[in-house]
């Protein structure tokens, strides 16, 4: 994953990088791109009876390839990795687990 964010790094070439508004441009692209990936299921469900062929298939995983590039993008706008992010989504589902088990 190191790699690829890199690879991602020496291609970031968008409106405001290194700036707060470098950071509103990948969190909107983000959500773009996901918003992609979830018309691609829609057309699934509209055009292929809710199945899921190898052709959709691809089409979602090639838009889940642009979520995880502005995700890498969003994350060094902040000054984090993925590695970074993952452990403390890691750390913060740890603790809501904690907080379900019952006392005693």
């Amino acid at each position: 994953m190191e790699q690829y964010e890199k690879f991602v790094l020496d291609r970031c070439r968008y409106p405001g990088h290194g700036t707060f508004a470098g950071l509103e441009y990948t969190m909107l692209a983000l959500g773009g791109e996901s918003g992609e990936a979830q018309n691609e299921v829609k057309k699934s469900i509209r055009d292929e009876a809710s199945t899921l062929t190898p052709d959709r298939r691809r089409r979602i995983l090639l838009e889940l390839g642009d979520v995880l590039w502005y995700l890498v993008a969003a994350a060094n706008e902040l000054g984090a990795s993925l590695l970074q992010v993952a452990a403390m989504n890691e750390v913060k589902l740890i603790r809501r687990d904690e907080e379900k088990k019952p006392i005693g």
